[in-house]
């Protein structure tokens, strides 16, 4: 059995994921003017999936606060370790087959 990590995703996951695809779409550079970037403040909740790599991919970090670069910084953390523990999981199918 392959299991991936989108099969854990919620329909409501799906629709906020589908909406950032749309407003990127009408308005592509939205996220990358001069502006300071804004983090959502809940991001620190958010597991590592889809939706938390769509986030951090579109931030330039050197545009958000001290604060916001910590999160951004943890979040990014939280991330990695979770490719990384998939990563380590294939390494360990592989060996067993």
């Amino acid at each position: 059995m392959i299991e991936h990590m989108f099969d854990t995703l919620t329909e409501a996951e799906l629709q906020t994921e589908d909406n950032l695809v749309l407003e990127l779409e009408a308005d592509p550079d939205r996220f990358f003017t001069d502006e300071p970037v804004v983090l959502p403040p809940d991001l620190d909740s958010w597991e590592a999936d889809l939706r938390l790599a769509a986030v951090l991919s579109a931030v330039d970090v050197n545009r958000l606060s001290g604060t916001d670069r910590v999160t951004y910084m943890k979040a990014q953390y939280r991330l990695n370790s979770s490719g990384q523990a998939r990563f380590l999981g294939s390494v360990n199918a592989v060996s067993d087959a």
